[in-house]
């Protein structure tokens, strides 16, 4: 006998607001300060690549430069004097740097400098690694670390991007096949008391696919996000996905699932991510909402759209129906009105089963529980399938979980004894 599964959803409200980078009220006046040169740059160098800033020191890559074999690449600083000028302070290479290596891609915290070069080969061709920096007392920029993926094989292409919030440091390797070819993943290490890095986790998509991308990372605190614009979560291929993981004492789990309101076939939504306080940001380049890939950006609140979830190994009869447990948790200061979607996606994106429910007005700090059942169609071909949970919220898009499962064909037969 087949038990009918019950998927257990802990869904909060999320908003995806897409929007250009400037508003019309209250824009700052800006002016161009400086224009800034390597000090030896040449042709091909792509000085530019990657760049970063706090306060009045500026990090800048340059993938091409040739300084230990083409395409090696290296890494420039720049602080502003006390004359407010910006001034070269030191060129950075890698100890073991080798051609094509590529590094290049910056991250900048305090007196840490994080390099990334996906291209370097020690743990296999293109299996990628980064580099820490880290400012001695005299001012001179020292090597401090050199970063791998505990299990980087050739591939990976580990590090790009890397991120850096204060003893966190998040890398990126979308080449990483653990749950299909570049399916993607995301590596997190941490600063202890002694000043060594350890890698301290591992984060993989909670829905992967091969090609996905996952692995592009940004950090703040107690929580990475991670883009994925290779997903294809809705509707379809290369839509994109963005996943939150928190940080609960020394475990890194998932904690919520970003998406689009307005999501489509190939809008890269997850190639850039960006994290700050109770904001996150995430591009969508090849979005078409002002034309053939104009691109757009979403924003969203994180009070809003923290999503848990919890799924036991799930499988169903066709004819059956599926029992789809949701806890819905409201954390505005408004009221507002909410029904519940809830559908069955096979894996063209097609629809196979979904109801709406009736809204349901709460307040802060209230939340709801339901139970929602779907009942798999007659003539449903045998196969792994996906079911979505969504909370719309009037003109202001859609949060949701998904979480596949798996359709068995019809109930055998009973066995009937043969007659004496």
């Amino acid at each position: 006998m087949i038990q009918t599964p019950t998927i257990w959803l802990l869904v909060a409200v999320g908003l995806g607001l897409a929007g250009a980078a400037w508003t019309a009220a209250s824009s700052p006046v800006l002016y161009e300060e400086a224009e800034l040169f390597a000090s030896d740059g040449a042709p091909e160098d792509w000085f530019g690549d990657s760049v970063a800033i706090e306060g009045d020191r500026i990090v800048v890559g340059s993938r091409r430069d040739d300084d230990h074999g083409e395409g090696s690449g290296s890494v420039y600083v720049f602080e502003r004097s006390d004359e407010g000028e910006w001034v070269e302070t030191a060129k950075l290479t890698a100890s073991d740097a080798q051609i094509e290596d590529q590094f290049s891609t910056v991250a900048l915290s305090g007196d840490t400098i994080v390099v990334g070069a996906e291209f370097e080969d020690e743990a296999g061709f293109q299996a990628g690694a980064a580099y820490i920096f880290e400012r001695a007392e005299a001012g001179l920029w020292v090597e401090a670390t050199k970063l791998r993926a505990s299990d980087g094989v050739a591939f990976d292409v580990f590090g790009r991007p890397v991120v850096i919030d204060g003893n966190t440091v998040a890398i990126g390797a979308t080449g990483r096949d653990d749950l299909g070819v570049s399916s993607g993943a995301a590596y997190v290490f941490e600063r202890d008391q002694n000043g060594s890095w350890k890698e301290t986790a591992k984060l993989l998509s909670p829905d992967p696919r091969a090609f996905d991308s996952f692995g592009r990372v940004a950090v703040d605190g107690d929580l990475v996000v991670v883009g994925a614009e290779g997903g294809n979560p809705m509707p379809g291929i290369n839509s994109g996905t963005a996943d939150l993981f928190r940080r609960d004492g020394a475990v890194w789990t998932h904690a919520s699932r970003l998406l689009p309101s307005e999501g489509q076939d190939q809008d890269q939504f997850g190639l850039t991510t960006a994290i700050d306080g109770g904001t996150v940001v995430v591009g969508a380049r090849l979005s078409d909402d002002r034309g053939p890939d104009s691109g757009s950006v979403y924003v969203f609140g994180l009070e809003e759209c923290m999503l848990r979830l919890q799924l036991e190994p799930a499988a169903v009869r066709v004819g059956d129906e599926l029992r789809v447990g949701v806890l819905l948790e409201h954390n505005r200061p408004e009221t507002v009105t909410v029904p519940f979607r809830v559908w069955i996606e096979d894996a063209e994106g097609g629809v196979v089963a979904s109801r709406t429910t009736g809204p349901q007005t709460f307040h802060h700090g209230d939340s709801v529980r339901r139970e929602l059942t779907l009942r798999i169609p007659e003539g449903t071909p045998p196969g792994g399938y996906r079911v979505f949970v969504g909370a719309e919220r009037m003109q202001q898009g859609l949060a949701g979980a998904e979480r596949s499962f798996r359709v068995l064909g019809p109930s055998p037969p009973p066995l009937v004894p043969p007659s004496r």
